[in-house]
């Protein structure tokens, strides 16, 4: 069941893109690895999961069901991990933060506001009831919504490169090079 009739609409157009880019499985060429960085961080801010395949650099996603209960969801997700379990070595996958290291990114935005009365009224949101929500609220308040999206996209890219580097060092036992 999807929150609202919204969320609904976004789901189906959704899932309607990655179906068309499930089917077709193919890569972008073009993409260097900061562009499928930003792009893997922005489907992980959806709640998604998402998978690199190493060789072609293809991405493959769908609604993390643990994180959305969109009904539909499940056709794209058998779908992509059938895709992946064919070849499992060559996919990285990305699952989206907990919503522990979720908190942790909210508390570390606070904390690095230089206002006071601003860090204030986000810690009250944080520790009370329904802290995700409460911090939604106080963001708007607050007119700090730019402000977090631009740092949870920074944090995002970074929660991105921290996997990807790590899988690529249990893959060849050293550091991962990359440009």
């Amino acid at each position: 069941m999807v929150c609202c009739q919204k969320c609904h609409f976004f789901w189906q157009d959704v899932l309607s893109l990655r179906r068309t880019k499930v089917q077709k499985h193919t890569a972008n060429a073009f993409m260097n690895r900061d562009e499928l960085i930003r792009d893997i961080a922005e489907r992980l801010d959806l709640g998604e999961r998402v998978f690199l395949n190493r060789e072609t650099s293809a991405l493959l996603s769908y609604p993390d069901p643990e994180r959305n209960d969109f009904e539909d969801a499940g056709y794209l997700m058998d779908e992509v991990l059938d895709i992946v379990e064919e070849a499992l070595e060559q996919y990285i996958e990305f699952p989206p933060p907990t919503s522990r290291e979720s908190y942790l990114i909210m508390e570390d935005f606070m904390c690095a506001l230089p206002d006071p009365i601003q860090q204030k009224n986000l810690s009250f949101a944080l520790n009370s009831g329904k802290p995700f929500r409460n911090f939604r609220r106080a963001l708007e308040q607050d007119g700090l919504e730019d402000e977090w999206q631009a740092y949870k996209a920074k944090r995002l890219a970074e929660y991105v490169v921290n996997i990807w580097d790590e899988t690529e060092m249990d893959l060849s036992g050293e550091s991962a090079d990359h440009e």
